[in-house]
Parts: structure tokens; C-alpha cells; sequence
């Protein structure tokens, strides 16, 4: 179970850099005061293994293990002015494990289920609001109970927008550290279809630990320009040492701005870039 927390407190660390990535890649996010960007998601993440081997008299047996994860998540920023913004998530997830053992023409089955829930909280500042690279320093608490510290970049280049990040994060309940970097790129197809893709890695600074690899990419369909409403699909491959893991997650989310929007603080085709 440690390590399955551990996985997910981790993986916030390239959270707020994705939470950058504009609805319309051809712009910059509106980063003036009472804008917000929300996300609704539920995932799907399945592991396994089996083994088999000869039992102590002889006969052929196997042993199998199967673990599904499902989680909900729930995730939004908003500005307080050019400079300022917050991010948040909440994952409340299920843990479905399950094994088998079989021994000739018997065979016994052990199913357990455990339920939690992680969560991040990080306060952003922009140096440079609306300029080249966008540079940004972010300072979050997490649960399980860890604190991080992050810096990234972003920088648009129609109709290509790409990201870079660099963080520090310091687990309180695992006495663990952990340097990430991440990298991603998005690229818009057409009015309504846009791609992203984004890598991260993680090196745990204890060296009993395994660092983990993970590349994701996303496809995304704007149900509403105006509104900005957008359902995305996306797919998730970690590597932590030996163990490999696919997971999926169906997103639906949008932007807007409380009060007037001022069209003039839009910024299109990066031509005040």
C-alpha cells in the first residue's frame, strides 16, 4: 500500500505544469484576475502478474495476482491576478486486489479492497505574465502529508505549445525525497481536435528506491469553443524498476472567467509574443 500512495503523491509533481496547457493551444491561458480552469476525470489503472512452479510434492501449481485501481479526480486553478493563481486536486481511489493459488484441481482465491484518497494544494506565482516561457514557481503541500516545490516554463510557438518543469518534493509520512523533471508538448489538429503528449521522470534521492519513468498522451475534443468544454482521453504508461503499468482516464473539462472577459487580454497566433 506504501508503495501505491507513494506512486500517487509523486506523480503531483508534473500536475501543475499540464495544468497549464491551454483548451486552444493557439493561445496563452488567461491568467487575469477571476479566471479558472477545471477538470473532472475517472481512471482506470489494471496490474497483474503470474508464476508458476512445482509445489513440495511434486506436482505442477501456480500462483497469479491481479490488482485493479479506479479513482476519480477532481482538479481546478484560479487566478487571483496577473501574478497570482492556485491548484488543486482531490483523488479518492479503490484498490482491488486479488489472488489465486492453485494446486492440481484445487484452487483458492484471496480478494481485498482498500479505499483512500490523496490530494495537492500549491500556490503558483507568474514572473512574467503573458511573455516568452512564462516562467512560474509553484510551492504545494500534498496528502499523504509531503511538501513540493516546482519551476516551469512555457513557451508557444503556433501552432505548437511546449512545457518544461524541474521539482523538488520532500514526503513527510515516508521520510522519502524525490527530484522530478518533465517535458510535454501540445498540438492542435483542427477547431476541435488537439494532441498532447508529456514524459516525466522521478529520481527518489534514497537509494533503495526505484525511479519511475512515466509518459502520457492525451487526445482532446472541444465540445465549445466559447465555453471552452472539452472531453479528453488519455493514456498513461509508468516504469517503476520492474514493474511496467498502462492505466487510462476519461477527462471532461473547461475554462472561464467570473465578471467581464476582456477580449484585448487574449493573446492569438503569439503575435504579442
Amino acid at each position: 500500500m506504501k508503495k501505491a500512495i507513494a506512486t500517487i503523491v509523486f506523480s503531483f509533481l508534473a500536475t501543475p505544469v499540464l495544468a497549464q496547457v491551454p483548451i486552444d493551444p493557439l493561445k496563452l491561458p488567461d491568467s487575469e484576475a477571476g479566471s479558472y480552469v477545471y477538470t473532472l476525470g475517472i481512471g482506470y489503472s489494471p496490474d497483474g502478474q503470474q508464476e508458476e512452479y512445482i509445489d513440495f510434492s511434486g506436482e505442477p501449481a501456480s500462483f497469479t495476482y491481479q490488482e485493479k485501481q479506479l479513482n476519480l479526480s477532481f482538479s481546478g486553478s484560479y487566478s487571483f491576478s496577473k501574478n497570482i493563481s492556485i491548484y488543486g486536486n482531490i483523488i479518492p481511489y479503490l484498490l482491488i486486489k486479488e489472488e489465486t493459488q492453485k494446486f492440481g484441481d484445487q484452487s483458492n482465491t484471496n480478494t481485498e479492497t482498500e479505499t483512500d484518497i490523496s490530494g495537492d494544494l500549491s500556490l503558483e506565482y507568474h514572473f512574467a505574465p503573458n511573455k516568452v516561457l512564462d516562467p512560474r514557481l509553484a510551492i504545494g503541500v500534498s496528502y499523504p502529508w509531503g511538501v513540493n516545490v516546482q519551476t516551469s516554463a512555457t513557451l508557444l510557438k503556433d501552432p505548437v505549445i511546449l512545457l518544461g518543469s524541474l521539482g523538488y518534493n520532500r514526503s513527510l509520512e515516508f521520510d522519502e525525497d524525490a527530484i522530478a523533471f518533465g517535458i510535454g508538448a501540445g498540438f492542435i489538429a483542427n477547431e476541435h481536435i488537439n494532441f498532447s503528449a508529456t514524459a516525466s521522470h522521478i529520481i527518489p534521492l534514497e537509494k533503495a528506491s526505484f525511479s519511475t519513468t512515466s509518459l502520457s498522451f492525451r487526445t482532446g475534443y472541444t465540445l465549445n469553443q466559447k465555453s471552452g468544454s472539452e472531453l479528453g482521453f488519455k493514456t498513461i504508461l509508468s516504469v517503476n524498476g520492474r514493474d511496467t503499468r498502462v492505466g487510462f482516464s476519461l477527462e471532461y473539462g473547461g475554462r472561464g472567467r467570473f465578471g467581464n472577459i476582456d477580449k484585448n487580454s487574449e493573446i492569438d497566433n503569439n503575435e504579442n509574443i
